[in-house]
């Protein structure tokens, strides 16, 4: 999903919910990345998972970007 049609599913979402997300969202980021990144704390995983983890991190910034976004509008 894109930013845009993040920002119009979470548009009736309360400040706090929107906290609340962005802060899950950071975390899955960073477990994600630990995965993926040379050097990573989880960087032992096969070649495959590294890549779908690289994947299911940049749906989840879109995500975070959306939230952020809303958040600073309201």
């Amino acid at each position: 999903m894109t930013i845009t049609q993040y920002k119009k599913q979470m548009e009736d979402f309360p400040k706090e919910g929107l906290e609340k997300c962005l802060k899950n969202t950071l975390e899955k980021i960073k477990f994600l990345e630990s995965i993926y990144m040379t050097g990573g704390k989880n960087y032992y995983y096969s070649e495959y998972f590294r890549d779908t983890a690289h994947r299911e991190r940049q749906e989840l910034c879109q995500l975070s970007s959306a939230c952020y976004s809303l958040l600073r509008e309201q």
